[in-house]
């Protein structure tokens, strides 16, 4: 009986053994070999600055009647920045147009007068001085309507410096530092900047990398 009481035992051991040595096989992720691209990171302070900067400067001198916009204004071509006070010039435009419409009334006279004049002497009326006056007094008429166009453009542009409009669709980035008790200084301008083109200025002191691994 004591031998089969070893015998018992000893087939448990081998039994136990046998047990103990069965572990299991960790489970394993896998993935194809991949081509990635190397990431940088940096971080930096800087100030984006733009590219195409347009001045629009104002010929016309006096006070500011409207203003209508400020840093960051997205403008497009004909909209109004400044408007200066144009009652001035307006009369001027208007006093020039006076002047033209005169001297077209004059032109006419002279050129009837003229024509009137180079029949009779023809006809031996009038005398070669007399009719020497009346072509002389045409030819001041000539010179009056010339000079009287000349300055009606000149007033109609001045009238038209005094209204300032955007040249192109972009932002306001520096406006006039005027008020509206405050004449429009002749070198002032407003800076108008494009925001589809822009430049960023910055100092990296230090930037990251990271590798992308490829398993195996």
């Amino acid at each position: 009986m004591k031998r089969s009481f070893l015998v018992a035992l000893a087939g448990l051991a081998i039994v136990s053994s046998c047990n103990g040595n069965k572990t299991r096989t960790p489970a394993v992720t896998t993935a194809p070999v991949t081509r990635r691209d190397i990431v940088i990171d940096a971080q930096a302070n800087g100030v984006v600055e733009p590219i195409n900067i347009i001045e629009v400067k104002s010929k016309a001198s006096g006070l500011i009647r409207r203003m209508p916009v400020e840093t960051g204004t997205l403008v497009k071509p004909g909209d109004l920045i400044v408007q200066v006070d144009a009652r001035d010039v307006q009369n001027q435009y208007n006093q020039a147009d006076a002047d033209v419409k005169a001297a077209e009334a004059k032109i006419e006279v002279s050129s009837a007068q003229k024509r009137r004049s180079d029949e009779m002497f023809k006809a031996r009326v009038i005398t070669a001085q007399e009719h020497e006056a009346a072509a002389l007094d045409y030819a001041n008429a000539v010179a009056s309507m010339v000079r009287a166009r000349a300055n009606l453009d000149l007033a109609k542009q001045r009238l038209e410096d005094a209204t300032v409009t955007a040249p192109v669709a972009e932002v306001i980035t520096i406006p006039w530092e005027t008020s509206f008790s405050m004449t429009v200084p002749t070198t002032g301008a407003v800076t108008v900047a494009s925001s589809s083109r822009c430049l960023a200025r910055s100092r990296l002191a230090r930037a990251r990398t990271s590798k992308a691994i490829a398993l195996a």
